[in-house]
């Protein structure tokens, strides 16, 4: 080998070993970053984003959104937030990963969102974002701490929620644990039993299991949501249930 050609060898490995050292060093574990002028608290794993905190004033609830993998799949659905070719556009009130409930004292949290014309919305709860208490990071684990109020049309407090959301990464899969507490403010709140609640996460096209026909979707308010009939081209998601059903035998069942 020509002294030249060593010389830029050595040149070059210096330059990969200490450029690996430094990203390696900036990209170690879990790192959280305060968006306050976004309304949202994005968490990010060895550099990259795997999900956000959002209190978005149009979505009427705080949600996490994006969901990603370690290695940066997205599963969940990007519309109304950022749409997507080939998704479904029913149903905005799912998004990302959220929790809250259709009958609150007789009010509808579940299907709260703009859509909503202004005329009904005296019919609609809406669940504000309080104060990001507290966060941890670290290599294998992050956590937020986060509050909000579960608020009625005119204001009132029905509910104190305090919520810990809980990040951990095990053998590269990423995972979500969410912990909360409602308190009622100050009479007593009842949550009636109706379809839907409590805990939800609103998948991918591509996650979501092939349908072939189009339907009618309808709230407690009697809203209705047209869902036609679309292309399942690379559709293979599935249902399970840790009774044994599957498919659509999973609706609406204890497991």
């Amino acid at each position: 080998m020509q002294l030249r050609s060593l010389q830029r060898y050595l040149l070059f490995f210096v330059w990969v070993f200490l450029s690996e050292g430094t990203m390696a060093q900036k990209k170690k574990g879990f790192d959280i970053l305060e968006q306050p002028r976004q309304k949202q608290v994005s968490v990010f794993w060895k550099g990259k984003l795997v999900t956000a905190y959002c209190y978005y004033d149009s979505i009427r609830k705080p949600f996490l959104f994006p969901v990603n993998t370690t290695t940066g799949i997205t599963v969940t659905r990007g519309y109304p937030l950022i749409p997507a070719a080939g998704e479904r556009t029913d149903h905005p009130h799912h998004t990302g990963v959220w929790m809250n409930y259709e009958s609150v004292n007789g009010l509808d949290f579940w299907n709260n969102s703009t859509a909503i014309p202004v005329a009904n919305r005296n019919h609609y709860g809406t669940i504000r974002h309080k104060e990001l208490k507290t966060y941890r990071t670290g290599n294998k684990e992050a956590s937020l701490n986060v509050t909000a109020e579960w608020i009625t049309p005119e204001g009132e407090v029905l509910l104190d929620e305090i919520t810990t959301y809980k990040f951990q990464v095990k053998d590269n899969d990423f995972y979500i644990d969410r912990i909360t507490t409602l308190q009622a403010r100050s009479i007593e709140v009842v949550f009636a039993d109706v379809k839907d609640g409590f805990f939800a996460i609103r998948v991918a096209r591509e996650l979501e299991m092939p349908t072939q026909q189009s339907d009618v979707f309808i709230d407690a308010q009697g809203n209705k949501t047209s869902v036609p009939k679309i292309n399942n081209e690379g559709v293979t998601g599935m249902y399970f249930t840790s009774e044994g059903k599957t498919g659509d035998s999973a609706w609406g069942t204890k497991g």
